[in-house]
């Protein structure tokens, strides 16, 4: 990857690994965690503190009633997000409607994901 992405309050970067800025985009929120595409380096989501998963392109919503905490690919074409409301959520990419939800009264905030190196 020859990308990367800084977030600053209300105020996503994206920079080269030679550190020079690509593209700002503003935001009304703070960002808590953003992620490239794993195989579109010019597309990427950033979840907020306002309850909101956003993906931007480079060359050109979400239903979380708390803080977004993680976004992780866990397939081309698939991501799962997390946040302070306690629910995991698994979306298609580039199309704003959650595939499966989990949720449970015993749960707790989930504050990191990770995909496992097996798959």
């Amino acid at each position: 990857m020859d990308k990367c992405i800084i977030g600053i309050p209300n105020t996503e970067k994206v920079f080269s690994l030679s550190i020079l800025v690509l593209r700002t985009f503003k935001l009304k929120r703070i960002p808590f965690t953003s992620k490239f595409h794993p195989t579109n380096q010019n597309s990427f989501l950033v979840g907020s503190n306002n309850r909101k998963i956003l993906q931007f392109d480079i060359t050109t919503g979400t239903k979380h009633t708390g803080t977004i905490n993680t976004i992780d690919f866990i397939e081309e074409n698939k991501f799962v997000s997390t946040a302070d409301d306690k629910k995991l959520f698994i979306w298609e990419y580039g199309i704003p409607v959650v595939t499966k939800y989990v949720s449970d009264p015993e749960m707790h905030t989930i504050t990191a994901t990770a995909i496992h190196p097996g798959g």
